[in-house]
């Protein structure tokens, strides 16, 4: 093939039988199959366009994503310096257009046709182009260009051959590339194993270590605590021994003040159901002398006066009577049962029996006790032993208190305790206020603790405050509250809710 004049030479195209052409594209595809490497597949590549089309410039651009670019897998007709301008300029030429938009771009004469015109390494010698993206399903992997000098190079066969090469080249090139990210993949997994491999010994060897050390210090920590638990369980049964023995003794104690105070306050009474009673016998016996020739109006009168006394011996009896059940109720053992009974009377006369069980070691000892009663507490049920020992301590505390403060305190102190009841949204407020010493701080924050006590040995166990706390907030669900000012005042607030009023549901 050629041209007598001397220019280019003309391809000329032979047609061949169509089972010929069938074989030698199944002789093609089976070509593309067994290409393995890029080296191979640029072989293959070559081999098809020289066999079945026969284009004087050819060359297979396919995008390499580590560069981002189109990079040439082979070129024919190129110079080395143009193939790499062609390869440098490929994205802003035909290659590009044809790699971005997945068209073919075909161009009979560069000539007749402005859009096939170009910046090209070789422009000058180029008549017709043909351009056709390399895809495997609906990815593109690049382009497949050919050129030539001659006009109307390319026709409906060639375009068809060059389409069939372009997806088998896409397959085999897709299928490298699989492989070839698949072996990469495998070498970084297996990279990757080795590393965590070795990491997972060394941390394997650090657990060992670490575990045999661990078991060493909870061997020892265990022989520790099993001879600190031996020492602390002999010494929280001496401890628990001691805390009933003490507790036992300040019930005791607390019970020999209340039977002072109580044999104090009997005293008065008998005194009056002994004298009147003399009186009475006297009365009587003039009464016996008068029968005789006594006016009626004189045996009237002292009949009167007998009635009158014997009112009072009753009255005082009862007295006697009342503070001998007060101290019987403090002395039982059992407790939680609700009594009905007038509230502020047991406030007002609990108090009185602790202040004069203090008295009655102190005759000296004096205090004014005030009294502000809720009326609605006049009848209710309440839990009345542990009220009643709440109230014996609160009162007896607040004696000390002014105790220590009358010692020093001018002439004109006069001791005070104060005494106020409230029933507020049904719950019992109950509040004890004296102008003794106060309560420093320091010591408020330590004063329901048990065996805490700010007096002299000998004289309290410290359990008195501590008793009272847990009877208010553990047994009557309730909260015990105090507020003081050193040298001014301290009162203690209780506050408990109410089991049932008198006529109440």
């Amino acid at each position: 093939m050629g041209r007598e004049d001397g220019g280019p030479a003309v391809p000329v195209v032979i047609s061949l039988p169509s089972q010929v052409i069938a074989d030698r594209l199944a002789a093609l595809a089976a070509s593309f199959a067994m290409a393995d490497t890029m080296e191979e597949l640029a072989i293959s590549a070559q081999e098809a366009i020289e066999t079945f089309i026969g284009a004087e410039y050819n060359g297979l651009y396919l995008w390499d994503s580590e560069a981002c670019g189109l990079r040439l897998l082979y070129s024919v007709g190129f110079t080395d310096d143009e193939r790499t301008e062609a390869e440098k300029t490929a994205l802003e030429r035909h290659p590009g257009a044809v790699f971005r938009s997945g068209e073919m771009l075909h161009v009979g004469d560069v000539e007749a046709d402005a859009e096939g015109t170009e910046s090209s390494p070789r422009s000058f010698s180029v008549r017709s182009r043909l351009f056709v993206p390399v895809t495997f399903r609906d990815e593109i992997l690049g382009v497949f260009g050919l050129a030539s000098p001659h006009p109307q190079r390319f026709g409906e066969q060639d375009i068809a051959l060059l389409r069939f090469i372009c997806r088998l080249a896409g397959v085999v090139y897709r299928r490298i590339i699989d492989r070839q990210e698949h072996e990469a993949a495998q070498v970084a997994i297996q990279a990757a194993l080795e590393q965590a491999n070795a990491e997972l010994l060394a941390v394997q060897a650090d657990l060992l270590a670490t575990n045999e050390a661990l078991e060493a210090r909870v061997a020892a920590r265990t022989r520790d605590l099993e001879d600190r638990n031996t020492s602390l369980k002999a010494a929280l049964s001496a401890v628990e021994r001691t805390q009933e023995q003490i507790i036992q003794a300040e019930k005791m104690a607390s019970l020999g003040q209340l039977v002072a105070g109580i044999a104090h306050e009997v005293k008065n009474p008998l005194n009056f159901v002994i004298n009147f009673a003399e009186l009475s016998i006297e009365l009587l016996g003039e009464v016996t002398e008068l029968l005789g020739g006594a006016a009626e109006g004189e045996v009237t009168e002292l009949l009167t006066d007998v009635v009158d006394n014997l009112r009072k011996i009753h009255e005082h009896g009862e007295r006697a009577n009342q503070t001998i059940s007060s101290m019987l109720m403090h002395a039982r053992e059992r407790g939680g049962e609700t009594v009905e009974c007038d509230l502020n009377t047991v406030v007002r006369e609990h108090a009185q029996l602790a202040y004069k069980a203090v008295r009655a070691l102190d005759r000296s000892f004096f205090v004014d006790v005030e009294g502000d009663y809720d009326p609605a507490l006049a009848r209710v049920e309440v839990p009345l032993q542990e009220v009643s020992r709440v109230l014996v301590n609160l009162v007896s505390n607040a004696c000390h208190a002014l105790q220590v403060r009358a010692k020093e305190a001018p002439a004109e102190y006069c001791p005070r305790v104060r005494l106020s009841t409230r029933l507020v949204d049904g719950r019992v407020r109950i509040a004890i206020r004296d102008n003794g010493t106060g309560i420093r701080p320091e010591v408020r924050r330590r004063l329901f603790d048990p065996f805490f006590t700010t007096k002299k040995a000998g004289e309290g166990t410290g359990l008195g405050l501590s008793m009272a706390y847990d009877i208010v907030v553990k047994q009557l669900g309730g909260a015990l509250r105090v507020e003081s000012v050193v040298d001014e005042f301290a009162e203690f607030v209780v506050e408990f809710p109410l089991v049932r009023e008198e006529g109440g549901g």
